[in-house]
């Protein structure tokens, strides 16, 4: 989950994963059991009655999710970031209330081949940056990296969401700059101080700082 808080109209976003769509809870005061989703800032079907994965296409690039997990909220620009994890990919949106239209697409090769087929298991954004625990479908669907990815550069007044597949930094293993970096558990076998293995959680804190919570290695890190 995740929480766009401002006073009486605090916003709790949750993906629906079975249903394949970002559903929006307003918190005025207390939510009652069982309250109905705020349907106007519904992500990812049309009505709260639709439950077809990609809005019953096979686009996977649509406006549409196929099974979204992990979510947050950036509480600067309070932008939001979702992992939507059977079309690999992460999708970005200006806020909560900002209309279907994505600013950017993450992880997928807008050029030719898709490369890399990955699969997002946490995320976090703060400021300019995503931070995203990814694996892949090649090898490895276990998240033994973290991704960053800058969003400073976004296109944002034509209207189309961005493709932004390459990160600007690696945690976890050696990055070349030109293609995406390997997706090995501790890399070179080694439990040192920066090493990951199998993340299942991220979150920033005010100051930026990021938490990583490494299932693989038993332990939290804190970059």
């Amino acid at each position: 989950v995740a929480l766009v808080s401002n006073g009486q109209s605090s916003h709790l976003l949750t993906p629906d994963s079975g249903a394949h769509r970002v559903v929006v809870h307003t918190l005025a005061d207390r939510a009652a059991n069982g309250a109905m989703a705020d349907a106007e800032t519904l992500r990812g079907q049309a009505t709260l009655f639709d439950y077809a994965s990609n809005q019953g296409t096979n686009n996977e690039d649509g406006e549409g999710f196929n099974y979204p997990t992990c979510i947050d909220v950036d509480p600067i620009s309070n932008r939001v970031a979702v992992c939507d994890f059977n079309n690999q990919r992460i999708v970005v949106y200006d806020s909560y209330n900002s209309g279907t239209a994505p600013i950017a697409i993450i992880g997928r090769n807008p050029e030719g081949p898709l490369g890399i087929r990955q699969t997002f298991h946490g995320l976090a954004i703060h400021g300019n940056f995503v931070f995203a625990a990814s694996g892949d479908n090649e090898n490895d669907i276990l998240a033994n990296r973290i991704q960053i990815y800058d969003l400073r550069n976004l296109a944002t007044e034509d209207g189309a969401p961005d493709s932004i597949y390459l990160p600007v930094h690696v945690i976890g293993q050696d990055f070349d700059g030109v293609s995406l970096p390997v997706n090995v558990c501790n890399q070179n076998d080694t439990t040192g101080p920066d090493t990951i293995c199998d993340v299942k959680n991220l979150a920033t804190d005010e100051f930026g700082n990021l938490w990583v919570g490494a299932r693989g290695n038993n332990r939290i890190l804190m970059f």
